[in-house]
């Protein structure tokens, strides 16, 4: 039996009125930044749907179809990104462990560390070596490997089902969130992922909608919960401390620099909090301060380039369009500082 070691209550959410200690503070009165669609780019020119993509360096990550994985290099002109690799391309170099099922270890979430990938799907977890720019290795699959997708008896572990995965900042630590009822911290070494402790979203078989997304920003854990947005401390032991909601934004997308954390809004009637507040993407500076509100419309998926010069989303499961962040009043992306 694993652990319990935090007991988040939905009695923690605040009401419209932002308190002090809030780590981001929501305004009506942020610079509108206008997105300016600067590219629009498919995989071997099909309908390209992405379910995850992260950016880590010059480097976007992204799990979809019909590729399976992919890296692009957005770090030379993110307005023509570089393929480096598609798992799709190479498959049989890829996963050694036989058929690499993007549903089963895919298609709910991609977290990054050091030289390492995790993504997970409806069945379990899948470790990537992506050390090597252009040949990228599944190295483990959790619960098991050689799995084989014909089978009446497909085993899946719902420990390692996530929606949401993410890295400890500094320790070899990973966080694997469930969309409604809990998470895992993990330890990762050469055995790969093995369960630490586990902690629950709300009271005892209480569900929470719904985990969308996650991010490591300011030293914080930040956790799109598409009816609110949850912050936590992080701990040098990897326990999750300090909960505290934000439940004007419902978060259905969140992405981080360390410059900005940026969170997609979308209102709902369910949530009166949020009503008031406009859909689009609300970006924040490491002060708290709402510097910039993105004009956008819903997408599925995006992530910023490092520099904060473009963001990418991919809105229609038909092609990552890159837009480019027209800053105001002085924050922004590369070359304008804060």
């Amino acid at each position: 039996m694993l652990g319990l070691f935090l007991m988040l209550s939905l009695s923690a959410c605040t009401d419209g009125r932002i308190p002090k200690q809030a780590p981001v503070r929501v305004t009506r009165s942020a610079p509108q930044t206008r997105l300016i669609e600067a590219a629009d780019i498919q995989f071997d020119q099909q309908d390209t749907d992405v379910y995850q993509m992260v950016i880590k360096g010059d480097s976007l990550f992204m799990t979809g179809t019909p590729f399976g994985f992919m890296r692009w290099n957005v770090g030379a002109n993110a307005e023509s990104p570089e393929l480096t690799f598609a798992a799709a391309d190479q498959i049989d170099e890829f996963a050694p462990f036989g058929k690499w099922v993007l549903d089963w270890y895919g298609s709910g979430a991609l977290a990054l560390m050091g030289r390492y990938a995790f993504t997970s799907g409806i069945v379990g977890t899948s470790i990537v070596d992506i050390g090597e720019t252009h040949a990228p290795v599944e190295v483990r699959r959790h619960p098991r490997e050689n799995e084989d997708q014909f089978a009446d008896d497909v085993v899946q572990d719902e420990a390692y089902i996530y929606r949401a995965m993410v890295a400890h900042p500094t320790k070899p630590l990973v966080y694997g969130f469930r969309q409604q009822d809990r998470a895992y911290l993990l330890n990762f070494d050469n055995r790969g992922l093995t369960l630490a402790r586990a902690f629950n979203y709300g009271a005892s078989g209480q569900t929470v909608c719904c985990v969308e997304g996650a991010t490591v920003w300011n030293n914080k854990l930040v956790v799109a919960f598409r009816s609110k947005l949850l912050f936590m401390d992080i701990g040098e032991s990897g326990d999750l401390t300090n909960p505290l909601t934000i439940s004007t934004l419902q978060a259905t997308n969140v992405a981080s620099t360390a410059r900005y954390l940026y969170v997609q809004h979308e209102p709902n009637f369910d949530q009166p909090q949020g009503i008031s507040f406009p859909r689009g993407i609300y970006v924040f500076d490491t002060q708290g301060t709402n510097v910039a509100f993105l004009q956008a419309d819903s997408p599925l998926k995006f992530a910023v380039t490092s520099d904060d010069s473009h963001l990418l989303a991919n809105n229609d499961a038909l092609q990552v369009l890159v837009y480019r962040i027209e800053w105001v009043n002085g924050a922004g992306g590369a070359g304008t500082g804060l």
